[in-house]
């Protein structure tokens, strides 16, 4: 097996499934309550400080801090490696079961003027380690001697009921739901308050407008969504639908707490219907399932018949290929992390991340209603950690498909990955009606473990 750039590893195939074994690096992450725990050294490229490590109860999935050392104390020492196909696998000393490290977010959220770091994911400061999370809470500004005392009081209070601010402040609103309703075209959503809210967030639907939802200077702010009842419609089980335009979201957590509910084929944080880009930059992503529900951290899907043609050619094909960017960030729970559904290309660009998922990063759907020819994916791994329940990537056909399939381009580097035991680093599974399918992947690699 060759890591070589423009060479695909090779396969163990049959008429109908293949897989690319993993390096042999141990077992996938194990799954308590619905979240991943850590427990693979960081690549040498990466931040410790930027990547940090998890571990959740089964009652809050609240993040503990361990006890803080030096980073040159809690840097792993490089076992010896061997090469193996372009691979390096680690060898002799410890096993990389033994390196376990505790995922905790940073102890400050800077501002978004500062260099980039992970927001706390439970909104907890660095000496509260109580269960019970903190709701959020705004800190009063103490008036000038000249001014009332009363003023800054009121406005604290002001702010504490509306906090998320748009075009510059000149408006608040006291849910997300309503300032993103509000928001003109290319405008910011600032979040003044830290930790949870107490009450989550309602799903939210953005259509053909460029967006940023941003911590404000100083904050450390967390959105949750818990749905708590069925759904008659499907989108409600979407909790932040971008179809067209664009939405980037800056130095926030973002939690999505799920259970069974009846009815409801898949649950996702977000649903892209052909963006422009979803940009995570200095986030922390947790969905929690302990049911083992169908979960998707981002679920790519055909957009309703009305838009259809958003973004295309009067063919219908897409112009430009969407981008999710991924960056700096901390991605974890049991769930897929990107579900595509869609008969359209997809960019993914992820760099310098932390991934802890039950499942596979990327899971291919194919079938004769979503597939065309321009249903070509890049991914794009650049610094991260993969620690992966199941694998890198699945690519799944339906029994109908023949002809031509998508292709798919693999592009790591310096990235380290861990997949589930009898797991594929990458599976396909189509039907023998298919044009050639190993032509279908093409994998570029270089320094990855």
């Amino acid at each position: 097996m060759r890591d070589d750039a423009g060479d695909v590893p090779e396969l163990n195939r049959d008429a109908t499934a293949s897989a690319v074994r993993p390096p042999n690096l141990s077992a996938g992450p194990s799954i308590e309550s619905g979240v991943p725990t850590a427990i693979s050294p960081v690549p040498l490229a990466m931040n410790s400080s930027n990547i940090p490590g998890t571990s959740v109860d089964a009652s809050s999935a609240e993040t503990r801090n361990p006890t803080t050392t030096s980073s040159a104390e809690n840097r792993v020492p490089p076992a010896p490696a061997s090469v193996v196909g372009g691979l390096t696998t680690v060898s002799g000393g410890k096993s990389p079961a033994d390196f376990t490290m505790a995922v905790k977010p940073p102890t400050v959220l800077p501002s978004t003027s500062q260099s980039p770091e992970v927001p706390r994911g439970a909104g907890g400061s660095a000496t509260n380690n109580s269960a019970t999370p903190p709701v959020a809470t705004e800190v009063a500004v103490v008036s000038p001697k000249d001014e009332p005392a009363s003023a800054a009081g009121t406005a604290s209070a002001a702010l504490l009921a509306k906090p998320f601010a748009v075009n510059g402040g000149s408006q608040s609103f006291a849910t997300l739901e309503a300032a993103c309703a509000e928001i003109r075209d290319q405008g910011i959503v600032e979040l003044h308050y830290d930790g949870r809210r107490p009450e989550p967030e309602r799903p939210i639907r953005l259509i053909g407008k460029r967006i940023t939802i941003q911590a404000a200077r100083g904050r450390r702010p967390v959105l949750w969504f818990a749905p708590k009842d069925g759904v008659a419609d499907p989108l409600q089980s979407r909790m932040i639908t971008v179809s067209g335009g664009s939405l980037t979201i800056s130095n926030v957590a973002l939690e999505l707490q799920l259970r069974s509910l009846p009815g409801v084929d898949l649950w996702s944080l977000f649903r892209l219907e052909r963006p422009q880009h979803l940009r995570l930059e200095n986030a922390y992503v947790t969905v929690s399932n302990p049911s083992h529900t169908a979960a998707a951290v981002i679920e790519c899907a055909s957009p309703p018949p009305a838009f259809v043609n958003m973004g295309a050619m009067k063919d219908g094909q897409p112009i430009v290929a969407s981008e999710i960017l991924v960056e700096h960030s901390v991605i974890r729970g049991d769930s897929v992390g990107i579900r595509l559904r869609d008969a359209a290309p997809y960019n993914c660009d992820f760099r310098q991340s932390f991934f802890a998922l039950g499942e596979w990063l990327l899971h291919s759907e194919l079938s004769p209603d979503v597939m065309s020819p321009m249903m070509d994916v890049s991914l794009s791994l650049t610094d991260n950690t993969c620690l992966l329940g199941q694998g890198l990537l699945k690519s799944v056909g339906d029994d109908n498909l023949s002809g031509r399939l998508p292709k798919t381009r693999v592009s790591a580097r310096s990235t380290v990955f861990s997949c589930g035991t009898g797991a594929g680093l990458i599976e396909q599974q189509f039907p023998q009606t298919t044009t050639d399918f190993r032509q279908s992947l093409q994998w570029s690699g270089d320094r990855n473990h």
